[in-house]
């Protein structure tokens, strides 16, 4: 193991260990994200025992449950109204997707966009296409940062507050691309399954 620590640091002046290290953080944050995938299907097999005798249930147990399997706590007036459509699953499944862009008032029981800006379709575009922008120029620029620090004879400790930004630039491009697709796919769901306008 020291043999190959030594040969990478003769690489390249040593640039290539900044990457190397990071590609195996990344391997590590897959491995766990594979692990909670495999979490999720339990979790979906505790969902459907829970799920047995659901007219025996009260209101908090039918929110905890659609929490356990949704991930968001949906108020249970909108859970049992999705449960009445021909297809409530997948009714629940994307207005839990969506919930975010959205909140229900307590007084009057009105579902309202949570910010102005959403509630028009053609802002929603336009937002959903500015992130999807900000998403192909932030991968770029985290890209191109990468490939001039392999390629360039910037010793390997300067370079490592430049990996840091290619890094912030790979964060920044998942988190354009969840917003974009969000807003492209939640507020026709609210739409369809709640009426929303």
């Amino acid at each position: 193991m020291e043999g190959i620590v030594n040969r990478l640091m003769e690489l390249h002046g040593g640039q290539l260990l900044t990457p190397l290290a990071m590609c195996a953080v990344l391997v590590l944050i897959f491995k766990a994200l594979s692990g909670l995938h495999q979490t999720r299907g339990s979790a979906r097999r505790e969902f459907l025992e829970l799920f047995q005798d659901v007219d025996k249930k009260d209101d908090l147990w039918l929110s905890v449950a659609v929490r356990h399997h949704f991930g968001v706590y949906l108020p249970v007036s909108i859970i049992r109204r999705l449960c009445k459509l021909d297809q409530p699953a997948r009714a629940i499944l994307e207005v839990a997707d969506a919930w975010s862009l959205v909140d229900l008032d307590d007084v009057t029981g009105e579902i309202r966009w949570r910010s102005k800006r959403h509630a028009s379709p053609a802002s929603r575009r336009r937002l959903a296409f500015a992130f999807l922008a900000g998403y192909f120029a932030s991968a770029l620029c985290a890209t191109l940062l990468a490939y001039i620090l392999v390629v360039g004879q910037m010793s390997a400790r300067t370079s490592f507050v430049y990996w840091i930004w290619v890094v912030l630039g790979g964060v920044a491009a998942l988190y354009c691309v969840h917003r974009s697709d969000l807003l492209r796919t939640g507020g026709p769901s609210l739409e369809r399954w709640l009426g929303v306008k």
